[in-house]
């Protein structure tokens, strides 16, 4: 798509050995055959075997993978010039591009700050053959898909909080026997008004005398920010539900996406 590669180069105005599969005038082709197994073929066939094949004696056995040659050929022509497929293909890099953004934090006002800085400055680097109108039409597609996957990860969250809230009974009888490295008192069983408010027992990677121990702390979503977890606790004066505070500010967490485990942000 970027042309940057010698290769593609010498495909897209049919050096030699394309100017024998195919002329420079390209062929349409009203019905694509090849199959994804094509290019795994490519990669490890050796030449003879695949010239077996074009050479085979049966029609049905060298048909095949001439018509994937042509097709293969059609397929990236459609990527390196100006057509809807390529432009289709943009907006799944950048679809890609924006959900990592979302993925790899839980703050998603940052998290759309990057994806909207994306689309601003890094389009132009990434494409830049890009027309002033194919760019128009991708920023503001841009912005509909911003809104769209932000959605789909605050949902995918709040269905994470839901899973954890009917696994408490198992959380709280994996998290015995694990008070006594350090944890801070936190209860073996979530009390009613502790699962209403969706509150869940989580392992939190905290250093504990030099050392970083995964330990049992209650975890829920922050009132004022809901799509942020907090460790919360007990106050010991009025039994309420509070943030754990340190420094004068909340705990917050964040789970990483990698080994599941629960991290200070």
């Amino acid at each position: 798509m970027e042309r940057k590669d010698q290769e593609i180069r010498m495909l897209s105005v049919r050096l030699p050995p394309y100017n024998y599969i195919m002329g420079r005038n390209l062929e349409r082709i009203g019905n694509a055959t090849i199959e994804e197994d094509f290019v795994e073929e490519l990669r490890f066939l050796k030449g003879e075997d695949l010239s077996n094949r074009l050479n085979s004696s049966e029609m049905a056995v060298r048909v095949r993978p001439a018509a994937d040659m042509l097709c293969f050929i059609a397929l990236v022509d459609h990527v390196i010039k100006r057509t809807p497929f390529r432009k289709e293909l943009r907006m799944l890099r950048i679809n890609q591009s924006i959900e990592e953004f979302y993925r790899s934090t839980s703050d998603l006002q940052e998290a759309r700050h990057q994806a909207e800085s994306f689309m601003n400055r890094r389009l132009r680097r990434m494409f830049p053959d890009m027309s002033t109108d194919e760019s128009n039409e991708i920023k503001q597609r841009g912005a509909e898909m911003i809104d769209a996957i932000e959605q789909k990860i605050l949902e995918e969250r709040r269905a994470e909080v839901e899973a954890q809230r009917q696994k408490t009974e198992e959380a709280s009888a994996a998290s015995k026997g694990t008070q006594d490295e350090g944890g801070d008192g936190v209860e073996d069983d979530l009390t009613e008004e502790e699962k209403a408010h969706g509150v869940f027992l989580g392992r939190v990677e905290m250093r504990v005398a030099g050392n970083h121990r995964r330990l049992p702390y209650k975890i829920m979503p922050d009132e004022e920010e809901p799509e942020r977890f907090i460790i919360v606790q007990r106050d010991p004066d009025t039994g309420e539900l509070v943030p754990q505070m340190r420094r004068g500010a909340k705990r917050f967490v964040e789970k990483d996406t990698r080994d599941g485990v629960w991290k200070a942000v």
